[in-house]
């Protein structure tokens, strides 16, 4: 089950990256471009668009764990980042 909880207003895809940011565990970037591909067609410059909305949480997960202190965490947004 999928927690909306932060959706928000604006390119659905926005989403599809936070929870993939997160949680990539889910595999929520594959299962929904499969979903829409199978339903709708492919979705136009899906890829580009995670890619920029990742990097985009990416950084203010940065700057949040770096002005909390949070060394740790902030390690794991820069190296889950970089895999991205």
């Amino acid at each position: 089950m999928v927690d909306w909880l932060d959706a928000r207003y604006g390119d659905f895809v926005y989403d599809i990256a936070g929870l993939d940011f997160w949680l990539p565990e889910l595999g929520m970037r594959e299962s929904c471009q499969r979903y829409y591909q199978e339903r709708q067609g492919a979705i136009p410059f899906y890829e580009e668009r995670v890619l920029c909305y990742e990097c985009s949480i990416a950084m203010d997960a940065l700057r949040f764990f770096a002005k909390k202190g949070d060394e740790q965490a902030y390690q794991w947004a820069r190296r889950r980042i970089l895999q991205v």
